[in-house]
């Protein structure tokens, strides 16, 4: 393998790293979450920080999973972690959903008056029971 070639590969996987990045960060501040989660955190002065913050997350995931880099986290600093994506995906998807109006078009298909937050509450819980199926027993996946 050339130099050359070597260069290129490297530099047309950079480029569009950056792309695809850029654009499902754009896309995640273009459904709202990032403004969402600073309104319920009662931090919506600090909203370029949330984006910063969310970019440099890209950024630093990339990196570790690039190079392979290994870091001795304690366990408990893992389940936080753990906790604060599944929230996170779970925000994303409820988004989606919202974005696609499926939680208004089933509480009007479905004739539900009241209670359409109990529909939120067993998809979260759902993901909730098949992510830990998922993780939890080998052979699953």
């Amino acid at each position: 393998m050339s130099v050359l070639y070597a260069g290129v590969c490297i530099l047309w996987g950079f480029a569009t790293g950056i792309i695809i990045s850029t654009g499902i960060l754009s896309f995640i501040n273009a459904i709202g979450i990032i403004p969402r989660l600073a309104t319920k955190a009662k931090v919506t002065l600090h909203y370029f920080a949330f984006a910063n913050v969310s970019l440099l997350g890209v950024i630093t995931g990339t990196i570790l999973y690039i190079w392979d880099i290994y870091l001795p986290i304690p366990k408990i600093i893992i389940a936080f972690f753990g906790l604060a994506f599944g929230v996170f995906v779970g925000c994303l998807s409820i988004a989606i959903a919202e974005i696609l109006d499926v939680i208004p078009i089933s509480k009007s298909r479905l004739k539900l008056k009241r209670g359409a937050y109990m529909a939120v509450l067993a998809f979260a819980f759902g993901k909730m029971i098949g992510t830990l199926f998922y993780y939890l027993y080998p052979g699953f996946h």
